[in-house]
């Protein structure tokens, strides 16, 4: 109660983030174009479907955000949404190049074309669903720019006023290049901004993607969380929450967070199998233990995985999986009777992937025993997969190094010859010239000869018969 009264509250929220407005206007996209969208990075989006967002889940989280841990406070330790986690909910990529966006960025022509202009660099989102209004079935370059920037302001990158930053169209200006972003951490980094600021400022308003919020906390407790879908799809994680309403008055909410026990909070989401075989999810596992790797035999400066945008945004950076160590056990207390109908948790067991751990409240010592086993072992063979991939990276890596040093010097080798072939001419014409130097002079030499003849002659008959 005392941590309450010394945290400032920040009430309800209003918002632009449209969950609903993206999923109605996926529904209308032909198949070439969800086609197109796939091919650019942003595919796994297409299959969320709609979430209500549970206001009075989300502001209890926000009254624990501590704008300068830049993470949660349960429990005196933090709890943080991290890369990892925007790659497993929403699907999209979190390593690759940083998105950064600077005051002196010059408008692109691109920007003309959507309206911007140096004074007023935003787009409306009713000017976006216009255009996309009237490119209808195409599926050209147009049409896939128009869609993203319609994904940034609904659900992505929603902002206060309606509008999106222009200068996200000229990181869409090659669409080849579009998926090579980190945007997923982005996305964190965005939301990290819109939490400190409502805490900071007391405003009413709350963008962000609020939908990476709700369902990562269905991840992490166990608190008024809907049922897990028996038929739905593994990847994104979003997808595999149930979407019912939640009526649930907010001191329901603040008096089961004060009673959440440590060993009821998945302090580390972990990627499963089925998980590491995806591309983006493998290149987040592989760059984190490649990390650790360097960290423990110092051969580098271990470097952050971050995200820069606009430049009232984004003002701290994201490292990937850089939360405290902790339990990984989900609740066993029982709180179905204290939640609606609506509200309650599956109680089907079978919907739960292996490496996301569910311990039931009705389950035996016994079988809390297996489930903390067998969660045990798997996490110890993820590992040992991530280290073998870890292991082989930097062996190869280090192979690359060698061969490189072997090239270059290689590469020395021609040079080295030819100023071996200077010197030996230089040398050639040192030793001409002293030569030259050495050799008598020809009125030397007709001296010579005159002295060598004379040296054999006796008289002077013998001077007059050689005449």
């Amino acid at each position: 109660m005392l941590l309450l009264l010394g945290r400032i509250k920040v009430g309800n929220f209003t918002t632009k983030f449209s969950m609903s407005s993206f999923v109605k206007k996926v529904e209308e996209l032909t198949h070439e174009q969800r086609t197109a969208i796939e091919r650019v990075g942003f595919g796994n989006l297409l299959h969320v479907h709609h979430h209500t967002l549970r206001k009075n889940l989300l502001v209890e989280w926000m009254e624990r955000w501590d704008c300068d841990k830049r993470a949660f406070l349960l429990h005196d330790r933090e709890l943080t949404i991290t890369a990892i986690d925007a790659a497993l909910i929403l699907g999209l990529r979190a390593t690759g190049n940083p998105i950064c966006f600077t005051d002196e960025d010059p408008l692109s022509v691109l920007e003309e074309e959507y309206g911007a202009t140096y004074s007023n660099r935003k787009i409306s989102m009713s000017a976006i669903e216009r255009r996309l209004q009237s490119l209808g079935d195409q599926c050209n370059e147009d049409f896939v720019r128009t869609f993203l920037l319609f994904i940034f302001g609904t659900i992505l990158f929603p902002g206060s006023n309606g509008k999106i930053d222009s200068r996200y169209v000229s990181l869409l200006k090659d669409l080849d290049g579009v998926s090579e972003f980190s945007w997923g951490t982005a996305v964190v980094d965005d939301l990290f901004n819109w939490l400190s600021r409502r805490k900071e400022e007391q405003t009413k308003s709350m963008e962000g993607c609020l939908i990476l919020l709700q369902i990562w906390s269905y991840e992490h407790i166990d608190i008024g969380r809907p049922n897990l879908l028996s038929s739905s799809l593994d990847f994104p994680r979003a997808c595999r929450w149930e979407s019912s309403r939640c009526n649930i008055p907010r001191h329901w909410f603040t008096a089961k967070f004060n009673e959440l026990e440590e060993n009821q909070v998945t302090w580390k989401l972990q990627p499963s199998d089925t998980d590491i075989d995806i591309d983006i999810v493998r290149e987040l596992v592989v760059e984190k233990a490649e990390l650790e790797d360097i960290k423990s035999t110092g051969t580098a400066t271990t470097t952050s995985m971050t995200a820069k945008v606009p430049s009232k945004h984004f003002s701290q950076n994201v490292v990937l999986d850089e939360e405290p160590e902790g339990g990984v056990g989900r609740g066993k207390h029982d709180q179905q009777a204290d939640v609606p109908e609506n509200s309650r948790q599956s109680a089907d067991a079978s919907v739960i992937t292996e490496d996301y751990t569910e311990c039931s409240s009705s389950s035996s010592l016994h079988e809390d025993q297996n489930a903390e086993t067998s969660h045990r072992v798997e996490g110890e063979r993820v590992y040992d997969n991530k280290k073998l991939k870890s292991d082989g990276v930097v062996e190869l890596r280090r192979e690359i190094s060698a061969l490189k040093r072997q090239l270059t010097r290689l590469s020395l080798i021609p040079k080295l010859e030819e100023e071996i072939a200077n010197l030996r001419k230089e040398l050639a014409d040192v030793k001409e010239d002293n030569q030259r130097l050495r050799a008598p002079s020809p009125a030397d030499n007709i001296e010579r000869l005159i002295n060598e003849y004379f040296d054999g002659v006796s008289d002077a008959s013998d001077v007059f018969c050689l005449r």
